[in-house]
């Protein structure tokens, strides 16, 4: 098997350089729950594809793909919510629920597998789409044009390191717009957002960004 490693980008204000560092397919978080009483749930994530032709077309078309798992005898019986916030200039805008499955029947199995496809559409909007078990959503987010290609979804839930636990908001995902590297005038980075340690909803009002969009989901 691979080992798990981030994929991290620093990127050139210019846009003439972008350097990729900690590369890799795939990545783990959580911690795997001991038993029926552990609500803990261990989380996996697998980014773009292990196809290289459909690798090369996601590249092509500029797409990102992640394929995120989350593994625990206790989501049996249980249902979920995704949330979409959008923060701008370090207040939250808009608030717009995007799945939330209490009238489906309840999972069935202990291992819940999501697919998550995004890219910025000719309209300059990120156009996004969940795929669940049983259950899609598709929501389109305004773009700062000035800013529009430097957007980068980052995968929070395994960022973070924090545990996945039901009942418990967490934080899912963001899209997210660099910040100047103090020691490399002229460079934006998105490590230095993920590596902050700063609250998720403060990453406006602590670090800068004028906007992004934080994906908050609850098992419940």
């Amino acid at each position: 098997m691979r080992p798990y490693t981030t994929m991290k980008f620093i990127v050139s204000i210019a846009g003439f350089a972008a350097t990729l560092f900690c590369t890799g397919a795939y990545a783990q978080s959580g911690i795997a729950g001991g038993g029926p009483g552990d609500t803990t749930i261990r989380v996996n994530s697998q980014y773009s594809s292990e196809i290289d032709d459909l690798k090369d077309l996601l590249r092509l078309e500029n797409t990102e793909y992640q394929k995120i798992a989350f593994t625990s005898p206790s989501l049996v019986g249980r249902n979920y919510s995704i949330k979409a916030l959008e923060i701008w200039y370090g207040e939250v805008r808009d608030s717009t629920l995007l799945t939330n499955s209490s009238n489906q029947k309840p999972l069935t199995d202990s291992v819940f597998e999501m697919r998550v496809i995004s890219k910025i559409d000719e309209q300059r909007n990120i156009s996004m789409q969940l795929a669940m078990p049983e259950a899609a959503a598709s929501k389109r987010f305004a773009t700062m044009s000035n800013k529009t290609t430097l957007y980068s979804l980052r995968n929070v839930v395994k960022e973070s390191k924090e545990p996945v636990v039901l009942n418990k908001p967490f934080y899912l995902m963001a899209y997210i717009l660099p910040i100047p590297m103090p020691d490399k005038p002229g460079w934006l980075s998105y490590c230095n957002v993920d590596d902050s340690g700063e609250d998720v909803r403060a990453w406006g009002k602590e670090l800068g960004i004028p906007h992004y969009i934080v994906f908050e989901m609850t098992f419940f």
